[in-house]
């Protein structure tokens, strides 16, 4: 963080641009040195993470330091609706919009579908994410000849290995990452995306998982989990089917009812295009260079450096 700090105010930029609270105090640090502006964008919230929400004394300190800092900012990004509602309850903030983890839709090819019909559940390999109610769920739904598939990359790679291998299921695929610009287009081949974070704390209920709109992109109906963002996108754009629980049952059932229902498989996949079209980054990419330019305009019109004192 130092060297990053170093590194800022030997280059004197105009914008500072904090990723996550990780970043945060380096980039007011460089920012007060170089009279820039500052920008903190909160993927996480941080003072409710698994690191930080383990104990009372940091979650106090997350607090108190995000809130001061990010109230002296010239704007606060958010990751989801809910998020940025919490955020603004907590600390008072005016300087916030939402700006989702979207992909460029004009990047995605599609590719041909998977033979047999296929449940994809992408990303980091790391618990309550789902992709232990995907392997479990394998048996469930070969019958019905569907197939599973996990693509990513983590620390519980081999645990989900070996859990895949303990069913003895034939349906159950495993699939290496694939480049960032590439994740859309590969999870087109599958049929349904599964994004099943489970709210274990105020973070994981609160924020939005990337994959949601990626498979929006891939134009795949998505199976989710009851969490505040899910419940508040899918209303707005019906493309998939929320689970009142998350168990490998109601994934199976979920997956099962979209197998057999064509109307309705292709109703929600119609959707998630169409949803896809509007959940992108060449519309919220907007959002972003214009928060830029007012952030920029504010430096130069009002010697703002000193406010930060």
């Amino acid at each position: 963080g130092l060297a990053m700090t170093r590194e800022a105010v030997a280059f004197r930029p105009d914008l500072i641009h904090c990723n996550d609270f990780d970043t945060l105090s380096f980039g007011y640090l460089a920012a007060v040195m170089c009279d820039s502006a500052l920008i903190y964008d909160a993927h996480e919230l941080w003072s409710e993470n698994e690191l930080a929400g383990r104990s009372a004394i940091g979650k106090r300190l997350v607090k108190r330091i995000e809130g001061v800092m990010a109230r002296r900012c010239d704007g606060v990004i958010s990751v989801s609706n809910a998020a940025g509602a919490w955020l603004q309850g907590q600390y008072g903030l005016k300087n916030l919009i939402v700006v989702t983890n979207c992909p460029m839709i004009g990047n995605v090819e599609q590719q041909p579908k998977s033979e047999h019909f296929e449940l994809l559940c992408h990303g980091m390999f790391a618990p309550d994410r789902g992709y232990e109610e995907l392997i479990d769920c394998a048996a469930m739904v070969a019958p019905y000849d569907i197939q599973v598939r996990l693509r990513g990359y983590g620390v519980r790679t081999q645990e989900y290995r070996d859990r895949a291998a303990a069913t003895g299921q034939k349906n159950i695929f495993f699939s290496e990452k694939v480049p960032s610009d590439m994740v859309c287009s590969a999870a087109s081949a599958s049929h349904v995306g599964v994004a099943l974070t489970r709210p274990v704390s105020k973070s994981y209920e609160l924020t939005v998982s990337n994959k949601l709109f990626e498979y929006l992109a891939a134009g795949l109906p998505v199976i989710l989990s009851d969490v505040p963002e899910h419940r508040m996108l899918n209303k707005h754009y019906h493309f998939g089917i929320i689970l009142d629980e998350i168990s490998p049952e109601a994934l199976a059932e979920a997956a099962i009812l979209l197998k057999e229902d064509q109307e309705l498989y292709y109703r929600l996949r119609d959707n998630a295009v169409l949803a896809s079209r509007e959940l992108c980054f060449e519309k919220e990419g907007k959002k972003l260079i214009s928060l830029y330019r007012t952030a920029i305009k504010k430096m130069e019109e009002q010697k703002y450096g000193t406010s930060f004192a």
